[in-house]
């Protein structure tokens, strides 16, 4: 997996070569190119970014940022949430929860939450218990980040049973307003 610092110089680079080439594409075009070459780059090793720091997951929104002002025309001036929705693109925090899907061995580390004793919380079932740490390495590991990002999602998208609705709610709660 490429790191956050080669992900935006790559990145970077790839939104400098396209400005030079907009004036030959048609918006639809260079929407395909942007996606193509920015920003699968940024939902490549998506796991790398579950627990990056915020000055990180910061310099990442920025390269999003940049290419929705290419793809649009937009100045830096302008603000870029309502041109991140008109795009349909999620931002960097919501995609990194959206794109991390889990495979078949990581559910093994994950366990629901069972108080010691009788508390309020022990009637949501559907919530998994969080390991304590005391190193920042071990508040990245999936055991830990997994388990605070699902117990932070609203209680009606944790109850789903369906993988596609799952899916469309979770990507319409994490989508700005």
């Amino acid at each position: 997996m490429p790191s956050i610092n080669a992900r935006h110089g790559t990145g970077n680079f790839q939104i400098r070569n396209i400005r030079r080439i907009k004036r030959y594409l048609d918006k639809t075009t260079l929407h395909h190119v942007v996606r193509a070459l920015v920003i699968s780059r940024l939902d490549y090793g998506n796991l790398l970014l579950l627990g990056a720091t915020e000055h990180e997951i910061d310099r990442v929104q920025r390269l999003q940022n940049n290419a929705a002002r290419l793809v649009c025309s937009i100045s830096r001036r302008e603000h870029i949430t309502p041109v991140l929705k008109e795009l349909h693109w999620l931002p960097i925090r919501e995609r990194i929860q959206l794109k991390n899907t889990a495979p078949e061995y990581l559910p093994n580390l994950l366990s629901l939450y069972t108080p010691q004793r009788t508390l309020c919380s022990a009637l949501d079932i559907t919530r998994l218990n969080v390991p304590r740490t005391k190193k920042v390495l071990g508040r990245k590991s999936f055991s830990v980040a997994g388990p605070r990002a699902w117990n932070n999602l609203p209680h009606a998208i944790r109850e789903l049973d369906n993988v596609s609705q799952f899916h469309r709610k979770l990507k319409t709660h994490l989508f700005p307003c």
